[in-house]
């Protein structure tokens, strides 16, 4: 495995749990947070990705990448379980 792969790959996989840690938090922290409230944080990263007009760089389209692969894969938990909240060891 090169230095770039392992760079990729260890980035991707902290952002990635980084981000599900982070919502889990945010719904003990705030009961009322709900599905609509996930997926209007998805619905915005997904414009960011697409508002690249001045250049991220490698390393941001990776940290990008894998928040919104965290998000996609929390919120398609909650509807393919009946609206139950994944914990977890659901997710990683």
């Amino acid at each position: 495995m090169s230095q770039s792969d392992f760079f990729d790959n260890s980035t991707y996989g902290v952002t990635y749990r980084d981000e599900i840690v982070g919502i889990l938090r945010r719904k003990e922290n705030n009961p009322s947070c709900s599905l609509d409230d996930l997926e209007s944080v998805l619905d915005s990263l997904y414009i960011q990705e697409g508002n690249n007009w001045e250049g991220r760089g490698q390393v941001q389209d990776l940290i990008l990448s894998a928040t919104i692969s965290a998000y996609e894969h929390f919120i398609d938990f909650i509807k393919s379980n009946q609206g139950k909240w994944p914990c977890m060891e659901d997710l990683l």
